[in-house]
């Protein structure tokens, strides 16, 4: 399977196989918005569709480790920002267990491509640019951080790999 093989809107072609989603909210994450949404819709689809579908995710205050909600396994841990470590090490210890990674990109990336080996499809999920939002949210030297790893980092990580853009305006922010 190669990452052309992860179509979003064909979930006949999954079927059978077993897709990580890297998320820092599930839908049920108090914070969580349109972005988890429309991710969970779409693993609500590959699930009925034959898909074993496998979220990991931050972890909200009084959130279980781990549930299953519509047919997708949840597995959480970490919060706004140590999910991501949480994440890295997770894929070093599960590798090889799933089929394809759906990387969801909100703000900062998980880098999958460092932590999967072999040929294991990765497609980066992005809904949309965060570059002008890191100034409000951060210090000067961390907002210049967010936007590096957003931009100049994700782009040398993920090379060639699949890209979603969920939107047009998304899509021309990302060239």
């Amino acid at each position: 399977m190669t990452d052309a093989a992860i179509d979003m809107n064909s979930p006949a072609r999954l079927a059978g196989k077993h897709v990580l989603v890297l998320n820092w909210r599930d839908v049920r994450h108090s914070q969580a918005g349109g972005a988890e949404q429309y991710m969970h819709e779409i693993s609500r689809r590959w699930v009925n569709n034959g898909v074993r579908v496998t979220w990991f995710t931050g972890r909200d205050a009084g959130q279980a480790a781990e549930e299953v909600i519509d047919g997708i396994r949840i597995l959480r841990s970490g919060g706004t920002l140590s999910i991501y470590g949480q994440a890295a090490l997770r894929l070093l210890r599960t590798n090889g267990q799933f089929d394809a990674v759906v990387d969801c990109q909100n703000g900062i990336p998980f880098f999958s491509p460092l932590f999967v080996r072999g040929n294991i499809p990765i497609v980066q999920l992005v809904h949309h640019v965060h570059q002008d939002q890191f100034r409000t949210r951060f210090s000067p030297p961390m907002a210049a951080v967010g936007r590096f790893l957003e931009s100049s980092g994700a782009k040398t990580v993920y090379g060639q790999r699949a890209m979603v853009a969920v939107s047009p305006s998304t899509r021309r922010e990302l060239r």
